[in-house]
């Protein structure tokens, strides 16, 4: 996964709305990447598999998973 991605991802606990950006939704578990460069096979959907790692991202609930220490989106 490019590093763009991951600085543009958002955190949400829904998918409605997010059909053109690349997001975690740690309701369904899973990261849908819905913009990418190189497959033009459509939406890559990943399963989270680690029960840990999504109460973590939990704690970032309607945030960008990058952000600054202000808690602000991080910029190139």
């Amino acid at each position: 996964m490019r590093p763009s991605k991951l600085i543009d991802m958002q955190i949400t606990d829904t998918d409605e709305g997010c059909d053109k950006i690349n997001y975690i939704n740690v309701q369904t578990k899973e990261i849908v990447i819905n913009n990418h460069k190189n497959d033009r096979k459509g939406t890559k959907v990943i399963d989270i598999t680690d029960d840990k790692l999504n109460d973590i991202l939990c704690k970032g609930l309607n945030n960008h998973l990058v952000t600054n220490q202000n808690g602000e989106m991080y910029f190139r």
